[in-house]
C-alpha cells in the first residue's frame, strides 16, 4: 500500500501488524464488544477476515498482512464497499477505521462526495490513521490524492470520527490505542424532532465544558 523500497515496507508491516493486534485486543476486551472485520486496500479491496468477535481469527488475519512494493492504494473505493456491506449487515453504529501511509499512492475513482454520501446513509463514522513519514516518500498532487485528503480532513469530522497523525512508524502503535481508547469510551445520545418538521440538513452538537473535545457527527440520522 505504500510506494517505497522492499526493506522500509517490511519495518513498516511489523509496526503496523503490531499496532493493529494492540487495536484488537482492546476493542475485543470490553463487554460490549463488536464485530469486526479486517480488509486491505492495496490494489483492490480485499476482505481479509470477515466480521467476527473472534481475536484469534482476527491476529491470525494481521499476521497474513503483507508488504506490496508498488502496490496501488484504493482507500475512498474500500470505503464505498463498507459501506454497502455494513448496510447489508444492518450494523448498529457502525464504525470504519483505516491506517493510510500518506505518502502513498492513490487510484480510486471515487469521490469524497460519495464517500460522504454513502457513510450518511449506512450512520457510520470514519476514524484515520494517518502515517506522515516523508521518509517512505514523496507525495504527488493528482486529484485523486486531492480527493483522499479530503476525506481524510473533512469527511471524518462531518461522519463524527476523527484523523490521528503522526509522524513516525514509531508512532502507528500509540495511535491505534489512542483510536481505540476513544471508540471504547463513546457515549451514544438519543434524540427525536418533531416530525411536521422539515428534516434538518445538518446537526450541531455543542458542549459547554470547552476542555474536553466532541467528536459527532455533522449530520442528521438517516
Amino acid at each position: 500500500m505504500v510506494s517505497t523500497s522492499a526493506p522500509k515496507l517490511r519495518v513498516l508491516t511489523i509496526e503496523l501488524r503490531n499496532g493493529l493486534k494492540t487495536f484488537l485486543r482492546q476493542m475485543l476486551g470490553n463487554e460490549q464488544r463488536s464485530a469486526i472485520r479486517l480488509a486491505t486496500y492495496g490494489d483492490r479491496p480485499t476482505t481479509r477476515a470477515e466480521f467476527t468477535t473472534s481475536l484469534p481469527s482476527l491476529t491470525m488475519a494481521v499476521d497474513k498482512i503483507l508488504p506490496r512494493p508498488g502496490a496501488g492504494s484504493v482507500l475512498l473505493e474500500a470505503i464505498f464497499e463498507t459501506c454497502r456491506d455494513l448496510k447489508k449487515q444492518a450494523a448498529v453504529h457502525p464504525v470504519i477505521v483505516a491506517f493510510v501511509e500518506e505518502h502513498g499512492p492513490e487510484f480510486s475513482n471515487e469521490t469524497h462526495d460519495r464517500i460522504a454520501a454513502a457513510l450518511k446513509e449506512v450512520g457510520a463514522s470514519l476514524w484515520t490513521v494517518v502515517l506522515q513519514d516523508q521518509t517512505l516518500g514523496g507525495q504527488d498532487r493528482s486529484q485523486e490524492i486531492r480527493e483522499r485528503t479530503r476525506v481524510l480532513t473533512e469527511v471524518t469530522v462531518q461522519s463524527g470520527g476523527e484523523n490521528t497523525t503522526f509522524l513516525s512508524r514509531q508512532g502507528i502503535e500509540p495511535a491505534f490505542i489512542e483510536v481505540a481508547n476513544k471508540l471504547t469510551n463513546r457515549y451514544d445520545v438519543m434524540y427525536m424532532r418533531p416530525g411536521s418538521f422539515t428534516p434538518p440538513a445538518r446537526l450541531d452538537v455543542q458542549l459547554r465544558n470547552r476542555e474536553l473535545k466532541l467528536t459527532a457527527p455533522r449530520w442528521p440520522a438517516p
